[in-house]
């Protein structure tokens, strides 16, 4: 738990080396994370689901496509939309946890009602650069059966 604020900025020599051998496959890492980032935004579009894509206009820019988040639809609970993606083998990230809910800094008592919706409806799609195309069409079969109900334009289909 975070009890203040602080930096750490150590590393040790064995997380040095493996930083050095990465990033001399930066460059095609990343190409491979831009194009896996491009076929989500494209399925997610094509099929009208009431899904935002926060950045979503980097896509297409020099970004290193580290993460995929979508923010889901209103009607859509995030933990049984988790659940339904792990009871069919994809594991789901959560990010950007807003920093008035760590311990430290709720002695201020904000009331962030944006941001908290935002948290409670944000999720990261897996985006990794060996991520496969059976793996890719696994995640968006299951991205479109499980959102086909909240659908805006329930005609397009898979």
């Amino acid at each position: 738990n975070i009890i203040k604020p602080g930096l750490n900025y150590r590393i040790d020599d064995l997380r040095a080396t493996l930083g050095i051998s990465q990033i001399r496959k930066l460059k095609k890492n990343n190409i491979k994370r831009k194009n896996i980032a491009k076929i989500y935004k494209n399925f997610i579009i094509k099929n009208n689901f009431d899904i935002i894509i926060p950045f979503q206009k980097r896509i297409g820019y020099d970004y290193s496509y580290h993460l995929f988040p979508i923010i889901l639809p209103p009607k859509v609970n995030r933990d049984h939309f988790v659940r339904f993606f792990k009871n069919n083998g994809i594991q789901l990230s959560f990010h950007y946890i807003p920093i008035h809910k760590f311990k430290i800094f709720k002695k201020f008592g904000k009331n962030l009602r944006f941001t908290d919706y935002v948290s409670d409806k944000l999720v990261s799609l897996p985006l990794y650069a060996d991520l496969g195309t059976k793996q890719q069409d696994h995640i968006l079969k299951i991205l479109f059966k499980y959102l086909q109900k909240f659908k805006k334009n329930p005609q397009i289909s898979l």
